[in-house]
């Protein structure tokens, strides 16, 4: 006899590789650190470490991956030449190594030179430390100006002439920031943080401090600028509105809240509704993994008890809120033993009172039943 089965499968000439996994393999092997299988005796890299999957350990073992020894670099012996570790591009598990020049590691050398002659430095092709000498140096009257010597020889003192240009400042500033004049001994002005900015799907908005803006087809969306010390950020937030059924309200009562975000209503006095509610399903031994829609109907419907003259006796109509419109939905349950399977539950989808039988025999009690899951 044959069965159907509902469930996830392999394709033809595939295997599960564990239940842990839920991966298909076409053979059995390891699973490297990043959960891809991976066949015995095959080699990869991870991290840096040459890994293989042994096929006696069914395990993957790794090792720090052994780079090739640096090859020799001529030339970076003189004073200021640093030979520096770096990532290599093609390789960046294995260091590349280049020679860098690293004025600040120049030997300090003091010259005594004779009075009213000052100690100069000049750098020479080739070289990365100044070579020192005792000339003489003129240094311009102004501020905020860079000189520079020249070959040009100046002929009432025989020295190279200097050249001075005034600073140019930069500044242009990046979006959100204003260029403020030093007020200071310093030669340039600063870029200072004037707004935030929210970058919203490639379009930037501009808020001022203590600015709330929210987007014009997201109301429940808001961002706030703050300023944290001298720093203006974004702190952004999300509104969650409660749950609204609009069959609970009141005709014409329908409007937005002043936040622009949640609606609202004038709700029907105790009338029987639907409420919305998220949980698990649980049958025995078995839950769903998430929570799922399970809408029920809460309220009060018209009940009364009444002397009829034409029956000559006590008259009872009663009514209940229960469901008057649902829907069966299929839900997946895990199973402590690891299976997985189908529960079909009945979801309501609108409420209203329905006429039900309320006449009881004399001395007969009715019984409140209520059931519930422990989850």
């Amino acid at each position: 006899m044959n069965y159907t089965i509902e469930g996830c499968f392999c394709p033809d000439g595939m295997k599960l590789f564990n239940k842990e996994s839920g991966i298909c393999v076409e053979k059995c092997g390891c699973l490297d650190p990043e959960g891809i299988p991976r066949e015995f005796n095959e080699r990869f890299e991870y991290k840096c470490q040459d890994c293989i999957c042994e096929e006696s350990t069914k395990a993957v073992t790794c090792k720090p991956k052994t780079c090739p020894p640096p090859p020799p670099i001529a030339n970076c012996t003189g004073a200021g030449f640093v030979l520096v570790n770096q990532t290599n591009p093609s390789d960046p598990c294995c260091p590349a190594y280049v020679c860098q020049c690293q004025i600040d590691t120049c030997p300090v050398i003091n010259m005594n030179c004779p009075i009213d002659i000052s100690q100069l430095s000049a750098f020479l092709k080739g070289k990365v430390c100044p070579e020192l000498t005792c000339g003489w140096f003129f240094s311009p009257v102004i501020a905020c100006q860079e000189c520079t010597c020249t070959n040009e020889v100046d002929p009432k003192s025989g020295l190279f002439k200097i050249t001075c240009e005034f600073l140019q400042c930069d500044e242009e500033c990046d979006l959100g920031y204003k260029y403020v004049e030093s007020v200071s001994d310093e030669c340039c002005g600063r870029c200072v943080q004037t707004h935030c900015i929210v970058d919203l799907k490639g379009k930037k908005h501009l808020l001022m401090h203590g600015e709330t803006w929210s987007p014009t087809e997201n109301k429940c969306e808001q961002h706030t600028c703050v300023k944290s010390g001298e720093t203006l950020t974004i702190i952004s937030s999300h509104t969650v509105c409660p749950p609204f059924e609009q069959s609970n309200c009141q005709p014409d009562t329908i409007q937005t809240a002043a936040n622009g975000c949640c609606k609202i209503c004038v709700e029907k006095e105790k009338a029987c509704k639907l409420v919305s509610m998220k949980t698990r399903v649980t049958v025995k031994n078995c839950q769903s993994d998430q929570e799922v829609d399970m809408p029920y109907c809460e309220g009060s419907c018209n009940t009364f008890t009444k002397y009829s003259q034409a029956a000559a006796a006590l008259q009872h109509s009663c009514s209940c809120c229960k469901e008057t419109r649902f829907s069966n939905r299929t839900v997946d349950l895990l199973c402590l033993n690891g299976d997985r399977v189908p529960y079909t539950y009945m979801h309501v989808e609108e409420c209203g009172c329905r006429h039900s039988d309320c006449t009881k025999t004399p001395g007969q009690h009715a019984r409140r039943k209520r059931s519930f899951t422990l989850l």
